[in-house]
């Protein structure tokens, strides 16, 4: 199959920026072979936010253990109240920004969800240790939308100070 050459130039583009990227924030070339150093940070937070059944209109728990979580690592976090129409059962979102900022207004706004749908399925990882392709993790929200959580938490544990317009 011949591809146009827009979509040649496009992949170049791509790996050029992608190069540009991970220097930039510091990330060395690695071989296929080594983890990240985050790999188990993110692995365990992964696992910690699939434990909890979350589903809608039960994620509480689940929102205030990211609180916790973020604000052990130097991050400001608070709720901001949702409306909900049963007073026994609390919704909110959860914001938070660098202890290095003095508020939340930013340029920047990482968003994801929490909470899943029924039924709960718990969390189990299958395959060697440490994880490699043929790994298999499974639970409900592994992937929509936990997973999304625990890599952005996890980008920013990692980069937020490497990353130039968080503060600007």
């Amino acid at each position: 199959m011949k591809l146009p050459k827009s979509w040649l130039v496009l992949w170049c583009s791509l790996q050029l920026h992608t190069a540009e990227a991970r220097n930039s924030f510091g990330i060395s070339s690695r071989s296929n072979n080594s983890a990240p150093p985050y790999r188990e940070s993110l692995l365990s937070l992964h696992k910690s936010l699939v434990d909890f059944n979350s589903t809608s209109g039960t994620e509480a728990v689940v929102g205030q253990f990211l609180i916790d979580y973020l604000t052990e690592r130097g991050f400001v976090a608070e709720r901001q109240i949702l409306p909900t129409s049963d007073p026994d059962t609390p919704r909110f979102n959860v914001v938070a920004w660098p202890s290095s900022r003095s508020s939340n207004s930013s340029k920047v706004v990482v968003t994801s969800h929490i909470d899943t749908v029924p039924p709960y399925i718990p969390y189990s990882r299958t395959g060697p240790d440490p994880p490699a392709a043929e790994t298999v993790i499974a639970g409900r929200g592994t992937v929509d939308a936990k997973g999304s959580v625990a890599s952005q938490v996890s980008f920013l544990e990692t980069y937020v100070t490497k990353i130039k317009f968080w503060d600007s």
